[in-house]
């Protein structure tokens, strides 16, 4: 808003000084004949004229750019060491890490960029949806929970085209290929062109070996595999993608994956991924001894004045980026690994995730958070001990979209009391 009032001072500022020295330089002559001076005074007048009328027009022209294009967004102090942006009429959008979905200030947003429309921000990003898959030794339980995952998302997709990229062994593969639900898929007469590729585990897991060295994760139970830790590292295993959505296979679609696709325009420079927050008191739970030392109640509290964590379920990755942000990369090797766990006090056991959170509570910017639509979880552990907390972490009023049925919960507890159709 400031631009154009700096430059009409110096048109004016420059103007000024043009009819002064013009005087200045002529002053020895005023004393002169009255013809010659009014001729003097004439030829001053013109030229102060002349300059007022260039001002005039810049001053038009600069308030008709100004009117056309939209004003700068009016930034606002806010008490949360953010930035508070008021978008103006001809640019409503906001996109970024903070904007109006999360917040309380319709038609505000923090730290974000304003826009004209929503749709004209897909361009940025290849039509093309990667979806990654962990696949590993998957039991009969485990192939149905894949195939119906894989199918719902196909059923609701309008995206131009699907490539689902399971990293499994062979033997995995094989039967996810011959099943009926992925036959269904992949022959279906569907909106989007559906294709399959696996991606060989074995070639992808040394990827991942040196990120487990720095031992500040749990060595025991069912995350402790090393395909759980493998999406840091995933700017690697995929060099010629440029973005994934990465998935867990206890996920059901009753929304447009293309809608959460383009959740990556919503992306500010410095996010190189996106999640949506933990819905329970999960690292509440675990932050338990740093709370009790430090007193400080944001990593693993609740949003919006803590960070709870977030859940890996569903992921957006701008691979480009997580190759490109040298503190990213710096920050997931394992000494820096292991400080920030020292720091906290912290023992993960919940793979990726944790190492995600730990990220979270020293580096947000990292992160978009994704609307907790595109991640509902189901899971309850945390609500035994943690009865008065428990809702502040659970609350999901927008209308859901994914279904994680995480803790092995069935979608149906969600369908009952959000009446959606699974």
């Amino acid at each position: 808003c400031l631009s154009p009032l700096l430059l009409l001072l110096v048109l004016n500022s420059f103007c000024c000084s043009y009819v002064l020295l013009f005087f200045c330089s002529d002053h020895r002559n005023l004393c002169q004949p009255r013809q010659q001076l009014n001729t003097q005074l004439d030829s001053m007048s013109r030229r102060i004229g002349l300059c007022a009328l260039i001002a005039l027009v810049f001053t038009v022209l600069l308030a008709t750019a100004t009117l056309a294009h939209g004003s700068a967004s009016e930034c606002l102090a806010h008490p949360q060491d953010s930035t508070l942006c008021t978008c103006p009429n001809e640019k409503p959008f906001c996109r970024g890490s903070y904007c109006s979905e999360f917040n309380d200030y319709p038609n505000h947003c923090f730290d974000c960029e304003c826009t004209q429309a929503p749709a004209a921000l897909t361009s940025r990003v290849d039509p093309t949806v990667n979806v990654v898959l962990i696949m590993s030794q998957l039991n009969a339980d485990g192939l149905r929970k894949a195939c119906h995952m894989i199918e719902s998302l196909t059923l609701h997709s309008t995206a131009k085209t699907l490539q689902f990229l399971p990293i499994t062994e062979e033997e995995t593969w094989s039967q996810l290929r011959s099943s009926a639900c992925i036959q269904r898929v992949l022959n279906g007469n569907h909106t989007s062109v559906v294709n399959m590729k696996r991606v060989d585990m074995e070639a992808a897991l040394p990827h991942v070996r040196k990120l487990l060295d720095s031992g500040s994760f749990q060595t025991s139970g069912y995350y402790s595999k090393e395909l759980f830790m493998l999406s840091p590292v995933y700017h690697h295993v995929f060099p010629d993608l440029n973005h994934i959505v990465v998935l867990d296979i206890d996920l059901l679609f009753v929304g447009d994956i293309k809608e959460l696709w383009d959740q990556f325009d919503r992306f500010v420079d410095t996010n190189v991924m996106a999640l949506a927050f933990e819905q329970q008191p999960t690292y509440w739970h675990i932050m338990y001894k740093y709370r009790a030392k430090t007193k400080d109640e944001y990593p693993g509290g609740a949003a919006p004045s803590g960070f709870p964590g977030v859940n890996s379920g569903v992921m957006l990755m701008d691979l480009n980026k997580m190759r490109s942000n040298r503190q990213y990369n710096q920050l997931i090797k394992p000494d820096n690994v292991r400080s920030i766990s020292e720091q906290y006090q912290f023992q993960g056991h919940l793979g990726d995730q944790d190492m995600y959170t730990l990220l979270g509570f020293t580096t947000p910017k990292l992160f978009h958070i994704l609307p907790c639509q595109w991640n509902r979880q189901l899971c309850r552990f945390w609500e035994v001990g943690y009865e008065s907390l428990f809702p502040q972490f659970f609350a999901c009023p927008e209308p859901t979209k994914v279904i994680h049925g995480n803790c092995n919960t069935p979608f149906s507890k969600l369908a009952e009391a959000q009446k959606v159709t699974v």
